[in-house]
């Protein structure tokens, strides 16, 4: 996914924000 909520409780939570590569 490309499109990552800006979370550190969760790092694999689908956000409308498509700027955070995180696999």
């Amino acid at each position: 996914y490309f499109r990552i909520k800006r979370d550190a409780n969760n790092l694999c939570g689908i956000a409308d924000d498509p700027t955070y590569p995180v696999l």
